[in-house]
């Protein structure tokens, strides 16, 4: 069910938020711009996103998308519940760094693998630096293989999505709205006709990181 408290059914059209699926979207399309010459994956973060702050030592696009860029994920001390800042929508792509822009590295980029869902914001705003264009804009391009991929915010409230639940212990009821626009990790959502073309655009592309 698409939505049991509706009793709303999943059809192929049945929009679902792909969580962190999105990471190899957000990755592909990078690396798409890096192909083209318009991005330098061994470059400061600062050339493409200048609203992130210098570290201790430079972070690279290339580091983020192996997680090796010593960001943290989630919790500022790695445990515990999500912050509720980090759940809310944010109006663009740099405001929603401050989550943890001004946090310390975890480790010196390169050297330790952290998986990090906001490694891949400040990828997302790499993207938008060097595509010049806002990142749910870049995606949707055909060549990305992701047309017709739309964010969580764009279906929140759509008939076509399915909703979130939570578990309390007798039944099963629909989750409050969770906001995810601050992470390029987790923000796409897809049918699965969708997500099926964009398997298939991967698995058939001819040359490069995913040749048109």
């Amino acid at each position: 069910m698409a939505d049991l408290e509706d009793f709303a059914p999943v059809t192929s059209s049945t929009l679902f938020r792909l969580g962190s699926i999105s990471k190899p979207i957000t990755a592909t399309a990078i690396l798409q711009l890096w192909e083209r010459g318009k991005l330098d994956l061994d470059a400061p973060v600062q050339k493409y996103c200048p609203a992130f702050p210098q570290k201790e030592w430079p972070i690279t696009a290339r580091e983020l998308l192996a997680h090796l860029g010593g960001i943290r994920h989630y919790h500022p001390n790695g445990k515990g519940d999500i912050p509720e800042d980090s759940v809310r929508h944010f109006a663009s792509m740099e405001e929603s760094l401050h989550i943890f822009a001004a946090d310390p590295l975890v480790a010196k980029p390169g050297t330790k693998f952290n998986y990090s869902t906001y490694g891949y914001t400040l990828v997302g705003c790499v993207l938008e630096g060097a595509a010049s264009e806002k990142y749910v804009d870049y995606v949707r391009d055909p060549a990305v293989g992701s047309s017709r991929t739309k964010t969580s915010a764009s279906c929140a409230s759509a008939r076509s999505s399915a909703t979130l639940l939570w578990f309390p212990i007798e039944s099963f009821l629909n989750s409050v709205f969770i906001g995810i626009s601050s992470r390029c990790a987790s923000r796409a959502a897809a049918s699965s006709d969708q997500h099926e073309k964009y398997a298939l655009f991967m698995r058939t592309s001819s040359t490069g990181v995913a040749h048109p």
